[in-house]
């Protein structure tokens, strides 16, 4: 496996590339699911952390390496099954209304941020649980480790944010 942030962009390239297949009011409903699975993730792990601790210690057991690991499979895997069944068929999908290029790719390259940076931010707080990578890392990734949704932005701007692509979605 190459480089963490080579994989993420290429992800990156392939969710900017399906945002300007598929527009981007299709594409903000995808945005949206994965903001609200965000704001719950975040919401459990943060007011339930106890419960959590609990339910995964009956699991993995008392150590805490190996639960952070469960956790980080537990949400990577979530958020893989919310994007595909967002993607899959017709969902959430807001009005469509004209089609702009540079705002599909935007609201792809979106998409593709808050899956894969929330993976890669999941999985690297856990210390890469099943994948096994380890550092020395680069100055890129260390840069950019920061820079990844559950780094930079709290439950609460989830829910901000996922509310008013709802209220956008009802807008007329």
């Amino acid at each position: 496996m190459g480089p963490v942030e080579l994989t993420f962009f290429a992800v990156l390239a392939v969710f900017g590339a399906i945002g300007l297949v598929r527009g981007q009011w299709k594409e903000l409903g995808v945005t949206t699911m994965l903001m609200l699975v965000l704001f719950a993730m975040e919401v459990i792990s943060e007011q339930f952390a106890s419960q959590v601790q609990a339910f995964l210690g009956f699991f993995v057991g008392p150590d805490p390496q190996a639960q952070a690991g469960a956790l980080a499979v537990i949400y990577s895997v979530t958020l893989i099954i919310v994007a595909f069944i967002s993607y899959e068929g017709e969902t959430l999908a807001f009005l469509p209304r004209n089609k702009n290029w540079f705002f599909s790719l935007g609201a792809g390259l979106l998409s593709g941020w808050l899956l894969a940076g929330s993976i890669w931010y999941y999985l690297q707080a856990a210390g890469w649980p099943v994948l096994r990578v380890s550092g020395p890392f680069s100055a890129l990734y260390n840069a950019l480790v920061p820079l990844l949704p559950p780094a930079l932005l709290t439950w609460w701007m989830f829910a901000g944010l996922a509310i008013l692509l709802l209220i956008a979605r009802v807008w007329k």
